[in-house]
């Protein structure tokens, strides 16, 4: 899950939710700038999608 925002509380709060959901791995990619490279994220799954036929597909992160 991909984090972006400049509140480092809200940030805290944000992370402690998502734990709470099972999330493990968290990426913070900095300020609110940052969250237009995730919302460019939709364009590239809807053409996968339409390229592979089916929604049963994942993108992972290798660090």
């Amino acid at each position: 899950m991909f984090l972006s925002g400049n509140d480092p509380n809200a940030k805290k709060i944000v992370r402690e939710l998502l734990e709470s959901f099972g999330w493990k791995d968290m990426i913070d990619l900095g300020d609110i700038t940052t969250a237009r490279a995730t919302e460019s994220y939709l364009p590239l799954w809807l053409s996968l999608w339409k390229s592979l036929g089916t929604a049963a597909f994942n993108i992972e992160v290798v660090r």
